[in-house]
């Protein structure tokens, strides 16, 4: 069943989990070193306002359900042009793609394997630095600051040129990734559960 749930004072459109957060282990042979690897998730069906967008990047919105994540920095804004902003942003993308790899992935196989449905739930998530999914061949590139803001209705600001995302919690230090499951929303939300409980 959808909601429309509220959240520090927002309302989140087409919400089926509302945002909770995780404490991921750091992946193997860690090159930044922190033990604070904090994820924030959620779940949600497209909004028309994103329909278009995800059709082009992934040629379809049926069955497609879309968690958006963010991390916290460890160095306040990433706004700032300097190496440690930079070795920021290379951490928490690091973390990330171990979640999608390393830690989600099997979750998804757990599912899959426990349902046993005649279509198995999959995932593709998108790189956050040049905008395009992982598994999906395309050249169309997904607003994530836009997804975000449509999403979790946060405020979106300019900076340089830049959409910048403002958490409600981290403001300019929160950085945005997005996941991508297809299948059931029975499907995704057992798979969320599963994380939630080894991770929350």
């Amino acid at each position: 069943m959808l909601t429309k749930t509220k959240s520090r004072g927002r309302i989140m459109s087409s919400s089926i989990i509302k945002p909770f957060l995780v404490s991921l282990p750091s992946p193997p042979n860690h090159t930044h070193e922190s033990s604070l690897n904090v994820l924030e998730l959620s779940l949600h069906v497209p909004p028309k306002s994103l329909c278009r967008d995800l059709a082009l990047v992934f040629g379809s919105v049926e069955n497609l359900y879309l968690i958006p994540t963010t991390q916290p920095s460890l160095c306040g804004s990433l706004l700032s042009w300097n190496d440690e902003t930079a070795k920021e942003k290379d951490r928490l993308l690091e973390v990330f793609f171990f979640f999608c790899n390393e830690l989600l992935s099997p979750i998804v196989d757990q599912v899959n394997a426990e349902v046993g449905a005649e279509k198995p739930l999959s995932i593709d998530w998108i790189d956050p630095c040049s905008g395009l999914p992982m598994k999906t061949q395309t050249q169309v590139i997904y607003d994530e600051v836009a997804s975000h803001s449509a999403l979790l209705k946060y405020t979106v600001s300019s900076a340089g040129g830049c959409k910048v995302m403002l958490h409600d919690r981290w403001g300019e230090g929160g950085y945005p990734a997005t996941l991508v499951f297809s299948g059931t929303e029975d499907q995704a939300r057992k798979a969320l559960a599963i994380v939630r409980d080894k991770f929350g």
